[in-house]
């Protein structure tokens, strides 16, 4: 979704011969990719209606802000006491490159949660070698950024927001300790507050 996101793709048809899509590393680059190589066909351009008032998600630990904008996007990824503490991402759309500044940002996990993840049947297609695990002090394997986490983060934001129909591009966003639960509930909430033509 977000590879879709970045790349304007509004109109598709998704066949699959599995349950989902493969996880790959949880990243948006190879998708970005596939699509770049199958070709985009431009159909119209994307509009927003009028302004909406500022659409907000917030429960305890996590804050979603949405506002008509011009794409300006922020996402806090934070562990409290724990290595690596707080880590952001800003992303402007129009003058930042999302293949190569969000896409390669993969999933990450805790050391400690990589077992216990297996025993229970998930995440079977991530390991070691290709998402992120956070040891106590420092990343167990090699990162691809300093805040690789904070720009997954951004990566499952903007392709949780894009559920909402509404172009990254027009929306100024900025969210801490967001996840795909906290994410969709704002995309549904923006959904019902924007008109896109």
């Amino acid at each position: 979704m977000s590879a879709f996101a970045a790349l304007g793709i509004t109109d598709l048809e998704v066949e699959l011969d599995a349950p989902e899509m493969p996880a790959l590393d949880g990243a948006g680059a190879a998708y970005w990719d596939a699509f770049e190589a199958v070709g985009l066909e431009v159909i119209g351009e994307r509009t927003l209606g009028d302004p909406f008032a500022r659409v907000f998600v917030k429960s305890d630990f996590t804050a979603i802000a949405v506002a008509h904008g011009a794409g300006d996007w922020r996402a806090t990824f934070e562990t409290g006491d724990r290595w690596p503490g707080t880590l952001t991402c800003e992303f402007l759309f129009g003058k930042y490159d999302y293949r190569a500044e969000i896409a390669p940002a993969r999933t990450t996990a805790f050391l400690e949660e990589v077992d216990m993840a297996r025993a229970a049947g998930l995440g079977l297609g991530l390991d070691e070698t290709n998402c992120l695990v956070l040891g106590p002090e420092g990343y167990f394997n090699s990162a691809k950024f300093a805040n690789e986490p904070a720009r997954h983060k951004l990566l499952d934001l903007l392709g949780d927001l894009y559920l909402s129909g509404v172009p990254p591009q027009f929306l100024n966003v900025v969210a801490e300790r967001s996840g795909h639960t906290h994410n969709v509930a704002a995309a549904a909430k923006l959904a019902a507050a924007v008109r896109v033509g």
